[in-house]
C-alpha cells in the first residue's frame, strides 16, 4: 500500500542516508523505510540497555561502599596477625554453604 506522505530531510540527512543507499545498493525510498522499520524495531532494545546501565552503575556504587567498609573494618579492628583465608576452617565451611545459593537483591 502506498501512502502519500511528505516527509522534510535537512541536507545533510539527505546525504546519510544517500551514502546509506550507495553502501547497500538501495533506492532512497527502501532505505528510508528499512531505516525507520529498524529504529522503530529497536527501541525496545535502547531502553533495555538504558536500564542495565543505571543498574551497572548501581552495583558498581555499592561495591565501592562494601570496599570503603571493609577497609574501615580492619582498619577499626586493628588485626595484627592476618591468615590465610583458603586455609581457614570457618571461611571454607561458609563458602560451602553460599557455593549453591542464588543472591537475589
Amino acid at each position: 500500500m502506498k501512502i502519500d506522505k511528505h516527509i522534510y530531510f535537512t541536507k545533510g540527512e539527505v546525504n546519510r542516508i544517500d551514502e546509506y543507499c550507495e553502501a547497500r545498493n538501495l533506492k532512497f525510498s527502501p532505505a528510508v523505510c528499512g531505516l525507520i522499520d529498524f529504529s522503530l524495531n529497536n527501541i525496545d532494545l535502547i531502553e533495555r540497555l538504558e536500564k542495565f546501565q543505571k543498574d551497572l552503575s548501581y552495583l558498581i556504587s555499592n561495591n565501592r561502599y562494601i570496599f570503603l567498609l571493609l577497609q574501615q573494618l580492619y582498619s577499626d579492628l586493628e588485626f595484627e596477625n592476618i591468615t590465610d583465608p583458603k586455609k581457614s576452617k570457618s571461611v571454607n565451611e561458609f563458602m560451602k554453604k553460599i557455593k549453591g545459593s542464588n543472591f537475589n537483591d
